[in-house]
């Protein structure tokens, strides 16, 4: 059942409660409220730990509902908090429970699964939606003033993590254009309650962001952006606003004129999700990587693609431009796992094979080694163990794991900072994420991907992009077939897709060393004629 069938099954219920008052809460209730679905009530299990209201709600403790019986309850909490809230409200007498998690996209569980994606399809969202865009056309006046007045027009390139920062190129554009001003917005990402871990990779990213020449503004209270007064907004990822709670992009979008430029190339199918997403949809320019994106976008978006273009992927400028000052001389294997241990994606591996690849290093003393984790995998493992879900590594392993591959003679961990200079020296890519097999293909290097045993028919997971993409690597189901491939491959150098990348990579890309450039003139273009 899709989302639109959903919301009708419960549109006449009388007395629809929503169970949690953070961010998956106040999501849930906006779109609710977009479609006419209005909320009795929003409760907790002890409202003295949580928000005072949300969403023009006043919350409430589960124990002064009246009527608990004749309610419809929603669960919108973290997964760790899922079964224990749903035991809770059946020993109180609800009969009625949904339960709403979130991962890479949201999805209500009960006799049916329902996938809760960013699908708002209705004439009311369009209209909102169109006016987002008319607004769009004032700012624009305003920003053209300001340029005629003799100004620099300040952008501002919202970010989490460095990894995350796709627009080096385009930044250094802005950086020799007389019209612009940038600089790096790094925004504190604190959520989930892991504050410690999130101020170690904002300081890390803070560092190598100044030590690398740029302009940094902090994010990090709920004033930054207005005190920093952007004219626009670049951001690369579509939910920063339920990784930081100050961050709110409805106001944003609305505010300031937003480019919204994807961290990775989509290449995993879920359309709704990428192309239907009311922030993307709101925003000024969304540029798109692809012209496979961007069709698809036309297809799935509610307003069919009018704010996007396409002109090229500016993290892949990196390859024409970047390279790494130090090296050591062997062969570089990357080894990058995907965070989706156990998740309605579930692509990760790294729970199954973790122990492999570190017998890949120590056996393999001729290569180096670089293991370049998703930034997501250390809170899943953690989330995992919190929620004491049989982990096969607690957080604590994991941290003694990353240290272990620092201190080895051929192996060095890789967070945030520039990862397609690595992948560019590289001589093959070991991995189960989605984007980064769009992103290592410009290397013209092998790929080995790993697939998943537990994902059944998991090529379909995949648009026709990543299924292309993918046919021209060497795909593994097993450890015994990562080890033969490992061996074929690396070892021997016997590379026999090597020519049917370079035909992808022709059929796909475009603008590779030119895109931050090209942007940076189309944007200029909408301010100046």
């Amino acid at each position: 059942m899709g989302e639109r069938e959903f919301f009708e099954k419960i549109r006449d219920d009388k007395n629809i409660v929503i169970y949690g008052a953070k961010k998956i809460a106040q999501e849930l209730i906006k779109r609710m409220k977009y479609i006419g679905i209005i909320p009795k009530a929003v409760v907790v299990s002890d409202k003295s730990k949580d928000e005072v209201g949300i969403e023009g709600y006043i919350v409430k403790n589960l124990d002064e509902l009246t009527n608990i019986p004749e309610c419809t309850f929603i669960i919108a909490a973290g997964e760790r908090f899922k079964d224990e809230i749903e035991s809770n409200l059946k020993t109180k007498g609800a009969k009625k429970i949904y339960a709403l998690t979130w991962g890479l996209f949201l999805e209500i569980e009960n006799i049916n699964k329902v996938n809760f994606t960013y699908g708002l399809v209705d004439n009311h969202m369009r209209s909102i939606l169109l006016q987002y865009n008319n607004h769009n056309y004032d700012k624009v006046q305003g920003v053209r003033e300001k340029i005629k007045a003799g100004k620099k027009v300040k952008v501002l390139f919202l970010i989490s993590t460095v990894s995350k920062f796709c627009s080096e190129s385009l930044y250094h554009e802005m950086e020799k254009s007389e019209y612009f001003e940038p600089a790096v917005g790094l925004a504190l990402v604190w959520e989930n309650g892991m504050m410690d871990i999130g101020t170690k990779n904002f300081t890390r990213d803070y560092k190598e962001l100044v030590d690398k020449g740029f302009n940094v503004a902090k994010i990090d209270t709920l004033t930054a952006i207005d005190d920093y007064s952007p004219d626009i907004i670049v951001y690369h990822s579509h939910y920063l606003d339920l990784e930081v709670s100050y961050i709110n992009y409805e106001l944003l979008n609305y505010r300031y004129l937003t480019c919204y430029i994807a961290y990775g190339v989509e290449v995993v199918n879920i359309p709704e999700y990428h192309f239907n997403n009311f922030y993307i949809n709101s925003s000024w320019i969304n540029f798109m990587p692809t012209d496979a994106e961007y069709k698809l976008n036309q297809e799935y978006s509610l307003i069919k693609a009018i704010n996007a273009v396409s002109l090229g992927y500016p993290k892949l400028d990196n390859y024409k431009s970047s390279k790494l000052k130090e090296r050591d001389p062997r062969k570089i294997v990357i080894i990058a796992p995907h965070w989706s241990i156990r998740t309605n994606m579930n692509f990760s591996t790294f729970e199954r094979y973790f122990k492999l690849f570190e017998e890949f290093r120590n056996n393999h003393k001729e290569l180096f080694f670089v293991f370049k984790p998703h930034p997501t995998l250390g809170y899943r493992i953690k989330e995992i163990e919190e929620a004491k879900d049989s982990p096969k590594i607690t957080y604590n392993e994991y941290v003694e794991y990353c240290k272990r591959w620092n201190e080895a003679e051929n192996g060095i961990v890789l967070e945030g900072t520039n990862y397609i200079e690595w992948f560019n020296e590289s001589a093959c890519l070991i991995t189960d994420c989605g984007s980064f097999i769009a992103e290592y293909l410009p290397s013209g290097h092998p790929c080995i991907y790993l697939f998943n045993p537990d994902l059944p028919n998991q090529m379909d997971s995949y648009y026709k992009n990543g299924q292309d993409i993918l046919n021209s690597y060497y795909i593994c189901n097993s450890a015994d077939e990562i080890k033969n491939t490992f061996d074929e491959v690396i070892t021997k150098e016997n590379d026999s897709k090597k020519e049917q990348r370079e035909e992808v990579l022709n059929k796909y890309f475009k603008n590779i060393g030119t895109s931050g450039k090209k942007i940076c003139e189309y944007i200029l273009k909408q301010l100046i004629d």
